[in-house]
C-alpha cells in the first residue's frame, strides 16, 4: 500500500526538478529515536521540519535542498544527538531558540514514515506519512 506523505503538496511542487522522497528512503519496522525539542510539549517547532519552521529561508534553494528540509531530524542514539547539539551550538548562536532545549525519546515505526540511513552522529531524517503524530510518541528525557 502506498502511503501519502504529510507534506505531499510540497513534494509535488518540486517533482519536476527532484524525485523526492527518493528511493534512498526506506521502510523499517520499529526504531528508537531522539529529537531536540522544547520543554513546552505544545511548542510549534517540536515536530516540524526546517522548511515548515522557516519557509523563507528556502525560497532560493535548489529542489533537493527543499526536499531534504522536509525531513524531520532524528537520532538513533542519545549520545549522537548530544554530540551534534554541542557542535551546532558553537556555530549557531540562536540554535536553542529555534531547535530546542531538551532531548525527547520515542519509538517510531513503519506507520510513521520512511527514513534515511544514519550518519556518523546517528542522525537520520524521517519523511512522515499523513496522519502521523510523533508528538504523542516522544517524552523528554534530558535537558541540553
Amino acid at each position: 500500500m502506498n502511503k501519502v506523505y504529510k507534506y505531499q503538496a510540497d513534494f509535488d511542487a518540486i517533482a519536476e526538478s527532484c524525485t523526492c522522497p527518493g528511493s534512498e528512503y526506506f521502510s523499517f519496522k520499529e526504531k528508537e529515536a531522539f529529537r531536540f525539542v522544547f520543554e513546552d510539549p505544545n511548542h510549534p517547532n517540536n515536530f516540524v521540519p526546517p522548511l515548515k519552521i522557516s519557509p523563507k529561508r528556502f525560497l532560493t534553494k535548489e529542489a533537493i535542498e527543499k526536499c531534504e528540509s522536509l525531513g524531520l531530524s532524528l537520532y538513533g542514539q542519545k549520545s549522537g544527538a548530544i554530540n551534534k547539539f554541542e557542535e551546532l551550538i558553537v556555530n549557531f548562536k540562536n540554535f536553542k531558540k529555534v531547535i530546542g532545549t531538551h532531548i525527547a525519546m520515542g519509538i517510531v515505526d513503519e506507520n510513521d514514515g520512511h527514513i534515511t540511513k544514519e550518519d556518523e552522529f546517528t542522525h537520520f531524517d524521517m519523511y512522515e506519512f499523513a496522519g502521523s503524530d510523533l508528538s504523542r510518541k516522544f517524552v523528554i528525557v534530558d535537558e541540553l
